[in-house]
Order: C-alpha cells, then sequence, then structure tokens
C-alpha cells in the first residue's frame, strides 16, 4: 500500500510542476505532463486491482461513475 503513495504524490508533484514550466515558458513542461499522466493511470490501475483482488467491486459503485465519465461535460466540449 505505501508503493500507492508514492506514486500518487510523485504523479502530483510530477503534474503541478509540469503546469508551473508551461506557465514560465519551460520547455519540458509537455513532457513532465506525460510522465504525470502515465504515473496517475499506473496508480489507478493498482488501486483496481486491488479492489480487485479483496473483492471490494460494486456495479452500484462503477456504474455511475463510468456514465458520468463517458457524458460529455460542458468543460470536454474544448
Amino acid at each position: 500500500m505505501e508503493l500507492v503513495l508514492w506514486i500518487d504524490l510523485l504523479a502530483g508533484a510530477t503534474g503541478l510542476t509540469s503546469l508551473w514550466l508551461l506557465r514560465t515558458g519551460g520547455t519540458r513542461g509537455a513532457g513532465l505532463m506525460l510522465v504525470s499522466l502515465v504515473l496517475t493511470m499506473a496508480s489507478g490501475l493498482m488501486a483496481i486491482a486491488f479492489w480487485t483482488f479483496r473483492g471490494d467491486f460494486s456495479l452500484a459503485w462503477w456504474i455511475p461513475n463510468l456514465y458520468c465519465c463517458s457524458s460529455r461535460s460542458p468543460r470536454s466540449s474544448r
């Protein structure tokens, strides 16, 4: 469980650093943002694997969340 926390913290730190670099004109901001997204995805997959191994899987939670993620929101039309 400790590994997930460190990946989450690293993903957050690289994401915030990439935003700061992009705002200040740094050339490495986009590459660092990609690293942050990959770390976030890896952390999410680790969490899903953990919940699956524990047997803590409920369609009552997944169905509304998948609907919210797949439906178009006003921000996604940009």
